[in-house]
């Protein structure tokens, strides 16, 4: 071992990173006349990044997150319409590998 240790993010964390809570870079499902998103995974360098230098926290696939010791999905998906698609958005999550849910680790730093 390394002696670092990593863990889920928290729903917390999120929130708190987040530079717009809606964000025009959002990847969700919008189908608006000749306006098509959410229709493909895009990269994750996409937009701008936040406090802590990750782009993408919302939309595109939902993540991971502990909420209070429960595994929760948030921040919506590409799947999820663009009006319920927000850093808020959390919904309980099984757990189980799915195409539109993904993870993000964090390192816990010693002060």
């Amino acid at each position: 071992m390394n002696g670092l240790s990593f863990s889920l993010i928290s729903v917390l964390i999120l929130y708190s990173g987040v530079v717009k809570l809606e964000s025009p870079d959002r990847n969700c499902f919008l189908k608006y006349g000749g306006i098509e998103k959410g229709t493909e995974l895009q990269k994750t360098t996409n937009g701008k990044p936040n406090s802590y230098g990750l782009a993408s926290t919302v939309g595109n696939v939902q993540e991971w997150a502990y909420d209070n010791n429960l595994l929760v999905a948030a921040g919506g998906s590409r799947q999820t319409p663009m009006n319920d698609c927000r850093v808020t958005t959390v919904t309980a999550h099984s757990g189980q590998a799915d195409e539109f849910t993904g993870f993000r680790l964090v390192r816990e730093l010693q002060r």
